[in-house]
């Protein structure tokens, strides 16, 4: 039998709305919903992913010499074509937009590469993956349900001996305190921490976690010269609180949502959360569809 497979973002679904991720993954109701955010920040991972490969494993050199600019535009053209195909051919953003997400990402590419050594030093580091895949049982008295994910950038600190791992997301313009106090959007990496040292066997204590939060609007006017940089840090609480924590939540929706033998259940109710001021609902690909998810229906 071949294990179900989850994802964070599944898990992050489930959370917000039972229903949304019902239709979705049980269901299989598909709703294309691209955007230009989805593409740029796409292009703006891969590219960052590749400097950084380069930078450690050729030379500071190499990586500055690639053309970062090209290599964004390209990215970024290139996963417009796959979602606009994936979209039927209909457009979901104009040039005017992608021209704008294109010259943000030059200035954040500029930028990152003249302050590089503020978050990514040569010496003394080694790269220990890109993408690092994840694959791993959450809930041990069911074996039939695997959590995969991948990281975005692993690094190890060789005098220390430390991991780092670190996930790249793209914003406006930063993550406020509503953003770094919503757990379970900042709870994917500690999660990740705990996995990445149960499957790659290393302690919890020798793993911290970090986002990198590319910004691509800046006050320039802004009092403290921190609100002017285009990478904005942010490690969340990783301790042993905050990891059991979320490994619980992940369990939780593990075996509400999965029999023994890791299929999907079809005998319960999965209920439609609109939450506070219809927060859920705002980005649901399905919120348009009364046929499928009734307003009258959804709670808060």
């Amino acid at each position: 039998m071949t294990p179900a497979k989850i994802s964070f973002s599944q898990y992050q679904m489930w959370k917000g709305c039972q229903h949304r991720w019902k239709l979705k993954y049980i269901d299989k109701v598909s709703i294309p919903s691209p955007s230009i955010s989805l593409v740029f920040g796409t292009a703006m991972h891969e590219v960052l992913q590749k400097y950084l490969e380069i930078l450690y494993t050729s030379s500071i050199q190499a990586a500055n010499e690639l053309p970062l600019e090209d290599l964004l535009k390209e990215k970024m053209s290139v996963e417009y074509t796959k979602m606009l195909a994936e979209n039927d051919g209909q457009h979901f953003s104009h040039r005017d937009a992608m021209q704008e997400h294109l010259m943000d990402g030059i200035e954040i590419l500029r930028w990152f590469k003249a302050h590089r050594e503020e978050f990514f030093m040569k010496k003394g580091w080694e790269l220990v993956g890109i993408e690092t895949p994840l694959n791993i049982a959450p809930l041990e008295s069911n074996p039939n349900v695997y959590l995969v994910g991948f990281l975005d950038l692993v690094m190890k600190d060789l005098r220390t001996g430390k991991i780092y791992i670190y996930d790249f997301k793209t914003s406006t313009s930063g993550w406020g305190k509503y953003a770094k106090a919503d757990k379970v959007k900042t709870s994917q990496l500690v999660l990740y921490k705990t996995f990445y040292a149960k499957q790659y066997d290393i302690h919890p204590d020798n793993i911290e976690i970090e986002y990198l939060i590319l910004k691509r609007k800046i006050d320039e006017n802004a009092e403290y010269a921190v609100m002017k940089k285009r990478v904005q840090r942010f490690a969340p609480a990783h301790g042993k609180i905050s990891q059991i924590q979320i490994l619980k939540e992940i369990q939780t929706f593990v075996e509400t949502a999965f029999d023994s033998d890791g299929n999907k259940r079809t005998d319960i109710v999965y209920p439609a959360t609109q939450g506070e001021r219809e927060n859920n609902c705002r980005w649901c690909e399905f919120k348009d569809r009364d046929d499928l998810c009734s307003k009258e229906n959804r709670i808060t």
